[in-house]
């Protein structure tokens, strides 16, 4: 009887044991994207009633050597029903790795806000070369 339930169950848990084993192939690699969304709003009521919005923007992309990365910023508020503040913030910067300690890259940042004493402000590097 040993012998039959041997003869029996020894090939099932083998295709059991069997198909667990994991290959390279079922495991994917990670995505060159990464993505972050957030989003703020808040309303405040007493003496002075207030509403303000925050929201944010950012994604990175990285093949290889090359890396790309951006943001945008936004912020709007009113008080008493008017609008009092309204601003956007970009920065956007692409690099490539040269070498263990050095890098080319190039950037851009920019705001713009209705209600300060720079109302636009951009900024371009062309291009630069950073050494550590």
């Amino acid at each position: 009887m040993s012998k039959k339930l041997l003869f029996c169950l020894g090939p099932l848990m083998s295709s059991v044991l069997h198909a667990e084993e994991l290959t390279d192939t079922d495991i994917e690699p990670p995505s060159p994207w990464n993505t972050e969304v957030e989003f703020g709003y808040q309303a405040h009521s007493g003496n002075s009633d207030s509403k303000s919005l925050n929201s944010r923007l950012s994604g990175e992309y990285i093949q290889g050597r090359y890396r790309l990365n951006g943001e945008w910023k936004y912020y709007l508020l009113y008080k008493d029903g008017e609008e009092d503040k309204r601003q956007s913030t970009y920065n956007l910067q692409g690099d490539y790795k040269l070498g263990q300690k050095s890098y080319a890259y190039s950037s851009f940042n920019g705001y713009d806000s209705k209600y300060s004493a720079y109302f636009t402000d951009y900024t371009i590097s062309g291009s630069g070369l950073s050494v550590h």
